[in-house]
Order: structure tokens, then C-alpha cells, then sequence
């Protein structure tokens, strides 16, 4: 699985109903950014407030329909099941638990002395399954 991508103040509104794998997008909530284009066929963490009901999952973005498909619920006040969308919720990207885990994980190699070229090259490891390696060649001057 490939790691999801992330933008900060991210938050939207969604008119969106009911339990479908689908989200449609309708605009930034107020102070808040839009999904933006870059994120296009990338995958996101995301998740959902809708008045008590929540949820926290991953999905693809498509920017020209301005939707989240193939939602996977990963999390939810649903017994971790989709929660049943009134069409008034707000919907955002987030770092979710498994993306932070994957991300843990790399520093698994780190040694106890916190030496500083271990944790650049943790860092060059998760950048290069995101980018094909151009960040990551980047980061440790490649």
C-alpha cells in the first residue's frame, strides 16, 4: 500500500448520503483550504464529522469530480463501519494511526544513539514510497 498524502487546513463540507464508498466534495469550510489539485489519484487520509458521528479512513481523491472514492473506513463511532451520512458533515485529511505506524516503523532501524544520518535515512525511506525516490534522493543529497 502506498503512503497517503497529506496538506495541512484542509476541512470541507459534503452533502454526500448515506454508507457508499463515494464522498462528493461542495467547498471549503469557512478559514479552511479545499482539497487541492495536486492531490488528484493520490491517496488520502481522511476522516469525517457528522454531528456525534464520526469516522476515519482512506481513500483516492479525484479532483475533476471533487469526490473521495474507494473509501475504507478504518475507524468509526459505527463500530468501524461507515457511518450513515446525513449530507451536513464535514470531511478532512488527516494523518491517520496505520499511516503514522508505517511512518514509526522506519525508525526501527534507528540505533539508541539517535545518530542524526540513521534518522535521515528513515526519513529518505518513507519519502522514496512516496515520490519514486526523487525527494528522498533529494533529502540525503544523492
Amino acid at each position: 500500500m502506498s503512503n497517503p498524502f497529506y496538506e495541512p487546513r484542509v476541512r470541507e463540507t459534503s452533502s454526500t448520503t448515506g454508507t457508499g464508498s463515494t464522498i462528493v466534495l461542495t467547498g471549503p469550510v469557512t478559514g479552511r483550504k479545499a482539497f487541492p489539485s495536486g492531490l488528484d489519484t493520490k491517496t488520502v487520509d481522511y476522516a469525517i464529522e457528522d454531528g456525534n458521528a464520526w469516522e476515519e479512513g482512506r481513500a483516492t481523491y479525484d479532483h475533476g469530480n471533487r469526490q473521495l472514492t474507494s473509501r475504507t473506513v478504518y475507524r468509526s463511532s459505527n463500530g468501524d463501519a461507515a457511518i450513515d451520512l446525513s449530507g451536513n458533515q464535514q470531511v478532512f485529511l488527516t494523518i491517520g494511526s496505520e499511516t503514522m505506524d508505517s511512518i514509526l516503523s522506519l525508525f526501527d532501524d534507528v540505533d539508541s544513539d539517535n545518530d542524526l544520518t540513521d534518522v535521515v535515512l528513515a526519513a529518505g525511506k518513507y519519502l522514496q514510497g512516496r515520490d519514486s525516490g526523487a525527494a528522498a534522493e533529494n533529502l540525503l543529497g544523492m
